[in-house]
């Protein structure tokens, strides 16, 4: 299966304030001046300064240029922020951007940390699978361990175990303390062909009610029991858009499952947004308008959609209508 990039947003970190509208380049950072393409654009309620930035990535003079996945966790406080690159450090930053530690995995990272500030434990992912648990406060390794399989979405924590979703959609669950593994799950995929396209990156878990929700390449949602990883249910999106023989279709869903209420949305690239219900895998209802969706979020009474065909868009929950 070829996995092929979507677009995303370039380098790093930037702490952004919601403020005035400001100019085109902006001071501060490693590299002294941020300059931003385009003209700036004042909004009804102003606009946003980047207050600081910083370059975690080595620097490249080739023709290609490097693009950062990390996602950034934060402590409750906002008081730390971490964050790992392609040069397979993960950096523990100041609010103020002000770097305060470092630690090599030696492997880049392309996944969010899982953080428990009360326990002073932190959880990193590199790309290759690997597994590493830190203490928060000094970068002390704790325990390590290899999964053998490829590793971008964000970690999932809950009181005593580690959820991982691999890009080759597996769920594993690790004991937090030590490492050891809890239980794998492997998706059997229905995709035979090994021409078939696929867009890169993968559907982090949500955890709920005692179940694991994500989404996998093939195009399905599937419900996991957390305590020991068999299947409560699951729904095959592709079926809505593949007929027999057809690869021609980008299948996957890749946005991190959202709960509303009793619902679970998930979207597959092509199919479209779905409403599924929590508790027995039943769709309720299909949005196939919005297709290129990468992320949901829940709003008041609504659903936020980030599409590449249509921007950010919050469709009311009753109506099923946009209301911007």
């Amino acid at each position: 299966m070829t996995r092929l990039a979507a677009p995303v947003c370039m380098l790093l970190v930037a702490l952004l304030v919601s403020q005035s509208c400001g100019g085109g380049s902006y001071q501060g950072g490693d590299q002294g001046v941020l300059q931003l393409p385009g003209e700036p654009r004042a909004g009804g309620s102003g606009g946003v300064n980047v207050q600081w930035y910083r370059d975690l990535a080595i620097p490249h003079t080739g023709r290609y240029i490097p693009v950062e996945r990390a996602g950034v966790t934060t402590d409750e406080q906002g008081e730390h922020l971490y964050v790992g690159s392609s040069y397979g450090v993960l950096w523990t930053l100041a609010a103020n951007g002000k770097k305060l530690s470092r630690y090599d995995l030696g492997i880049g990272i392309e996944s969010a940390p899982a953080l428990d500030s009360a326990k002073d434990r932190l959880w990193v992912a590199s790309i290759t699978g690997e597994i590493h648990a830190l203490r928060a406060s000094s970068g002390e390794l704790l325990w390590k361990v290899a999964l053998g399989h490829a590793v971008s979405a964000a970690l999932t924590l809950s009181s005593d175990a580690l959820y991982i979703a691999t890009d080759d959609d597996w769920v594993i669950a690790l004991n937090r303390e030590n490492g050891d593994v809890l239980w794998r799950y492997e998706r059997q995929s229905n995709t035979t062909s090994e021409t078939s396209l696929s867009i890169a990156g993968h559907a982090g878990l949500l955890l709920t009610d005692n179940r694991i929700i994500t989404g996998t390449t093939d195009g399905v949602v599937v419900a996991l029991d957390a305590g020991d990883g068999h299947e409560v249910w699951h729904v095959d999106t592709s079926v809505d858009i593949l007929r027999p023989g057809d690869t021609s279709h980008f299948i996957d869903v890749d946005t991190t499952p959202v709960r509303v209420g009793d619902s679970i949305f998930a979207a597959s690239f092509t199919a479209g947004v779905y409403e599924i219900e929590l508790k027995h895998g039943v769709v309720l209802s299909r949005l196939p308008e919005y297709e290129a969706v990468s992320h949901l979020a829940e709003a008041p009474q609504g659903l936020l959609v980030s599409s590449a065909e249509d921007g950010i868009v919050c469709v009311d929950l009753i109506s099923r209508k946009p209301r911007w």
